[in-house]
């Protein structure tokens, strides 16, 4: 079972967060509890405190969990909706007081979890891993005992609360007296219309995100193709602020359709949890973890550069490859023309973006080889001027292994020659990176960094616009 250090939930927090109860006078807020009819479960009740009463608008009845259930350190309670909804705002009233011993005696958290998949079924006490969590709070966000927390909105048929708690001095463990619970979906009446579709739509994450139609002509839909290995699949976690919908970004799925550009869950793969846009790659293995990775800033970059266009998401890496493992008549190679020429179909391939080497860095033939790579994806696609922005290997770990290092360094010189030898071909610096721990995959911010330096220098080649004055 999970614990975590209450110190570091800053980090888990979502982009917006409101305290107290009400909503502003100028809120739109639906509570869903009373609107859908919901059902509520829980990890225990008292027989006088049953975990209905959290839920039927009496604020003098309350719910209480089992003295004996919180030897393990959590209690949970779950509200069924029955069906999808959409929800980014939950309100908690425990200030429900014990008269022996008497006092308001408060958990010491909570998270807000969600089925990590629409397909699962198990309740949070049968597998909690099954759960993800959207929001988390600790005891000095809610010291009176009330609480209300706004989030980037989710869609899901269930959501569960678990408090964290811990015995006080006395030896007694502190459980939580519900009063009163309830989840809106909560929109500002200022909004227009128009922003609703737009605005707001492009903030909410369904976990499993439905293909759509693409809003551009076949001309201003520009599409670009992600190759390489795991720094390019992405090993970095997805942390809060990345957890949005890219505006006018769309991702080519598995089946050969577009779903607007966010992390998701990957029905094929192994890990069903939160992943990046690598998480549809026909060659990745499907027991990896793909994170964020340099496709996600990219997009961003572009769409808020180019209001008049949309951004097609392709990509298809794999972690551990070498360079001959992306030679034409490989799989690595065939997959990755299937794939982007199905997506031509709708747009117009304007790049490939292509970050590996790492496996290589003792390849004194490397250039040679992915030159030779280069012409053929030009020939291949009929297009001999398709730029290709080639990402530097990562200098990581920065201390502790001195031979790696220098390897890497001799490998980027290499690298540097590429442009001399390739007409219309760009080397992306990888200066100032750090790794996640393990002295290989860069972490969150370095592949955030990554992605717009990928994008500044797509501005400059293809849009020809000057990036001096971009952040």
């Amino acid at each position: 079972m999970c614990r975590l250090n209450w110190i570091g939930f800053a980090g888990l927090a979502c982009v917006l967060v409101f305290f107290g109860c009400d909503a502003a006078v100028d809120d739109i807020s639906i509570e869903l509890v009373k609107e859908h009819g919901a059902s509520i479960t829980s990890s225990s009740e008292y027989s006088g405190a049953k975990a209905i009463y959290a839920i039927d608008g009496d604020k003098e009845t309350f719910w209480r969990p089992l003295t004996t259930d919180t030897n393990d350190g959590e209690v949970w309670l779950t509200i069924d909706f029955g069906k999808k909804v959409e929800f980014n705002r939950i309100s908690l009233d425990m200030s429900g007081e014990a008269k022996h011993p008497q006092g308001l005696y408060l958990p010491k958290g909570y998270f807000i979890k969600v089925p990590a998949a629409s397909n699962i079924k198990q309740t949070y006490g049968e597998d909690e891993e099954k759960w993800q969590t959207i929001m988390a709070r600790s005891e000095d966000q809610f010291d009176e005992g009330k609480d209300a927390a706004s989030f980037d909105a989710v869609r899901a048929d269930r959501v569960t609360i678990v408090f964290y708690v811990e015995q006080d001095g006395t030896g007694t463990t502190p459980a939580p007296r519900l009063r009163e619970m309830n989840v809106y979906n909560w929109k500002s009446k200022t909004d227009k219309s128009e922003r609703i579709g737009s605005e707001i739509s492009k903030h909410i994450l369904d976990l499993e995100p439905s293909p759509v139609e693409i809003p551009f002509h076949k001309e201003d839909f520009h599409l670009y193709l992600f190759l390489g290995q795991s720094n390019m699949a992405g090993r970095a976690p997805i942390e809060s602020q990345d957890k949005i919908v890219i505006e006018r970004s769309y991702l080519f799925n598995e089946n050969g359709e577009w779903e607007p550009a966010q992390p998701g869950i990957a029905k094929e793969s192994d890990i069903q949890s939160m992943q990046g846009l690598n998480r549809y790659s026909s060659v990745e293995l499907p027991n990896k973890f793909n994170g964020l990775n340099p496709a996600f800033t990219f997009a961003q970059t572009l769409t808020k550069t180019l209001p008049q266009i949309g951004i097609g998401i392709i990509s298809n890496a794999k972690g551990g490859t070498y360079i001959r493992e992306w030679e034409k008549g490989t799989q690595l190679y065939s997959e990755a023309l299937r794939r982007v020429q199905e997506a031509m179909k709708f747009g117009t391939l304007k790049g490939i973006v292509w970050q590996q080497g790492e496996s290589d860095r003792k390849n004194s033939n490397y250039v040679v080889q992915l030159s030779q790579l280069i012409e053929d994806f030009r020939s291949d696609l009929g297009m001999e001027d398709l730029p290709f922005f080639v990402g530097e290997a990562p200098k990581v770990p920065k201390e502790g292994d001195s031979e790696k290092m220098a390897l890497t360094i001799q490998f980027n010189e290499r690298l540097a020659q590429l442009p001399n030898l390739v007409p219309y071909v760009y080397v992306i610096s990888s200066d100032g990176f750090d790794d996640i721990g393990d002295g290989t995959h860069i972490d969150a911010e370095s592949q955030r960094i990554f992605g717009k330096r990928f994008a500044k220098q797509t501005l400059q080649a293809v849009y020809h616009i000057d990036v001096d004055e971009l952040d």
